[in-house]
């Protein structure tokens, strides 16, 4: 046989092997592999079932094959407690309350039917942590809003900070005047 003859008849061949290879599909879409146990010896063959079955001297056997799911398991018992995690970053130096001031709000004269105002603030830059005031006059007067406030609320901007405690009242009185002050508490930021 001519020398270019065989060579073609080799190639053709291993193409046919190389297609068969990469055409079979071990394990199949399912995941399962598929196989053939010879009854006497017991020699197993893996095979692609698409294209290949078991002798009638085999037996079939399947791996990996899915099946349905179970019902849950139990609960496990608790684990070890885990180890102690690293300490966390230091947090922001806190307020200094011995350095506590009081600051007197001016007195203010409320007029009969009126609202009045009074205002006393800290520093600027530092922080109300509280604060009182005092009315004297007769006791018929309804107060609108008493408490610490911060201008502005954002604590840490470069806009300057205010704090202050506010007085909001409305004398009631028909003729008698309410003489009104404030005082707050404050600590330097």
């Amino acid at each position: 046989m001519p020398r270019g003859i065989l060579i073609g008849i080799v190639s053709i061949a291993a193409l046919a092997v190389a297609g068969g290879v990469a055409y079979a599909t071990i394990p199949d879409s399912t995941g399962t592999i598929h196989g053939c146990y010879l009854r006497s010896g017991g020699a197993v063959r893996v095979i692609d079932d698409s294209t290949t079955n078991c002798k009638t001297n085999e037996m079939s056997l399947d791996w990996n094959r899915q099946g349905v799911q179970g019902p849950p398991g139990p609960p496990g018992e608790q684990g070890q407690q885990g180890q102690q995690g690293q300490p966390g970053p230091p947090g922001p130096p806190g307020v200094d309350l011995t350095k506590i001031y009081e600051v007197h709000g001016a007195t203010h004269d409320v007029n009969p039917g009126l609202l009045g105002v009074a205002d006393a603030d800290c520093k600027p830059g530092d922080v109300a942590v509280g604060g009182w005031f005092n009315v004297n006059g007769p006791p018929n007067f309804s107060i609108y809003s008493v408490g610490t406030q911060m201008f502005p609320a954002n604590i840490g901007s470069s806009t300057l900070v205010a704090g202050s405690y506010r007085l909001e009242l409305r004398n009631n009185n028909p003729s008698d005047v309410n003489r009104i002050f404030a005082n707050v508490y404050c600590v330097p930021a």
